[in-house]
């Protein structure tokens, strides 16, 4: 069949990234409009965790940024490895797995019952980015399967806290698991195509850092006293030469919020002046909400052959999901405010995502353009 004529359907899945960008952004929308609402009415969460808190982070963790880790490994090993991408009933069958994943948790089903169907998901991609990794003996980048395999695990252990008798110790820790593993795998990728993709667009290129620091980012980064080495990183990625290209900003601003996070983290275990919470909404908020939307936004346009150039929505979007960020790590300190501030970030993350849906669903659902 000819690309023009496909169906919506078989455009989504003719490459991961289709369906699972507008999957993440939807699930971004929908889950924290229903978590404001939980806040607003003490409505229960639909599934079985011992606080709502524990379902939010849950379904944050392992279903809105498990969609973007797919959308964005689909795409991406396929190109490291020179090989043809999943398309067509491969990527139907992981869709079909997340969304049986969703409906499972947002149905009510006991722990028993929706801990099988959301874990069927993560060791499925696994199976469909491991053989070309191999076969190529693309070693660099074997770790993200082995990324994927700790995430599953991580996801696992959430699940086991949550069958009778509930363990929410389990549950927590799993989730910071899995937190941990985002986040090393945004400081290695983000430290991958924030660099290459300045320096395609600077003629001079950027200057790269030494490779000490490259391996000590990624070993200090587990204890949080990765700021420093972060921003050291950052130094020679030429930032100020893009704040005039929105689509490249937005990717050192997302890495820069890694600067950010480990930074509030290290004063939070020194100082009771810190929130704990501002360090964790840093992480979640800042660093993955925004590296996220600027990794799907520029993946979208650049796979489905549209030029690299970010809407005047798209930059709205950017400027919505950063003050976000920086309102819902200031809750904690604005005692007076917290709960306003803590609406007012969530709305801004919601408006964000919806711009992002909204903008990219005749990019991500139609054919892509000849060149």
């Amino acid at each position: 069949m000819n690309a023009a004529d496909m169906s919506v359907p078989g455009v989504l899945v003719e490459r991961g990234f289709r369906f699972f960008f507008l999957a993440a952004g939807s699930d971004a929308v929908m889950a924290l409009a229903f978590w404001l609402a939980v806040l607003a009415t003490g409505l229960p969460v639909p599934s079985a965790f011992p606080t709502p808190s524990a379902w939010h982070a849950h379904e944050m963790l392992f279903g809105f940024t498990s969609a973007v880790v797919a959308g964005f490994l689909l795409t991406a090993v396929p190109n490291w490895t020179g090989t043809e991408p999943a398309t067509g009933k491969p990527v139907a069958v992981l869709a079909g797995l997340w969304l049986a994943g969703r409906l499972a948790l947002w149905s009510g089903l006991p722990a028993g019952l929706s801990a099988p169907v959301d874990l069927a998901f993560l060791p499925v991609l696994a199976a469909l980015i491991t053989p070309p990794i191999v076969r190529r003996r693309q070693w660099r980048n074997s770790a993200f399967p082995l990324f994927l395999v700790v995430l599953w695990a991580a996801q696992g252990l959430a699940h086991a806290g949550r069958i009778e008798p509930m363990r929410p110790e389990m549950i927590f820790a799993g989730q910071r698991l899995a937190l941990a593993v985002i986040v090393l795998m945004i400081i290695i990728i983000g430290g991958r195509i924030v660099p290459a993709f300045t320096s395609g667009w600077l003629r001079d290129g950027v200057r790269a850092p030494p490779r000490w620091i490259d391996r000590s980012v990624c070993s200090f980064s587990a204890v949080g006293l990765a700021a420093d080495l972060l921003a050291v990183r950052m130094s020679g990625w030429c930032t100020a030469a893009v704040l005039s290209t929105p689509i490249l900003w937005v990717l050192h601003l997302g890495y820069g919020w890694l600067v950010v996070a480990f930074a509030l983290r290290a004063a939070a275990l020194l100082t009771p002046w810190v929130a704990p919470m501002a360090a964790l909404h840093a992480f979640t908020v800042g660093v993955i909400g925004t590296m996220t939307l600027a990794v799907m936004t520029r993946a979208s346009l650049g796979h489905s052959g549209r030029p690299l150039v970010a809407s005047r929505l798209t930059v709205l979007a950017y400027a919505l999901v950063t003050a976000g960020g920086i309102l819902r790590v200031a809750a904690p300190h604005l005692p007076a405010i917290t709960d306003a501030a803590t609406w007012g970030a969530g709305i801004l993350w919601i408006a964000a995502y919806a711009l992002f849906v909204g903008q990219f669903w005749p990019v991500l659902s139609r054919p892509r353009l000849s060149s």
